[in-house]
């Protein structure tokens, strides 16, 4: 969570999109996932650094937003392996329909969410994850972001 981060700023962010009720907002350059109290933040996809209006809306934001990268290609492998080693482990265990439909429109609804990468499978561009949409079938895997549980 972000302390140094008012609401105005977000607002001003987001470009009065931001509400105090939980949810996803997006402005183009920044999404926010809100839960009532505390958030998660990140730079849309294909976004490496904010434009020179949105960085001086707060230093301490824009410093915490430069240093939020996309995990790296050696890390989304070794987070696959790792969620494959835990649903091997388990016994290959699998969501049902309902719960795999809840899982992808949560996902489907995040702004860090792109579902054209990887050949149609999607991507997530949050900074603790970087999953297709696979990961939505497997019982033993989470959002490391909290949306929604194994």
């Amino acid at each position: 969570m972000v302390t140094s981060v008012t609401f105005g700023q977000l607002s001003q962010l987001f470009q009065g999109s931001w509400k105090p009720a939980p949810g996803h907002y997006h402005s183009p350059e920044v999404w926010a996932m809100w839960d009532g109290s505390s958030a998660t933040w990140g730079l849309q996809p294909g976004v490496t650094q904010l434009s020179p209006e949105s960085a001086a809306i707060d230093g301490d934001f824009a410093a915490f937003l430069a240093r939020l990268e996309l995990p790296t290609a050696a890390e989304i492998a070794a987070r696959g392996m790792a969620a494959f080693g835990r649903w091997l482990a388990a016994g290959l265990p699998l969501v049902d329909e309902t719960t795999r439909q809840k899982r992808a429109m949560v996902c489907e609804a995040c702004p860090a969410w792109d579902s054209e990468a990887r050949a149609g499978l999607g991507r997530c561009g949050h900074p603790k994850c970087g999953c297709t949409s696979l990961k939505w079938w497997l019982k033993t895997e989470k959002c490391p972001a909290g949306w929604w549980p194994a």
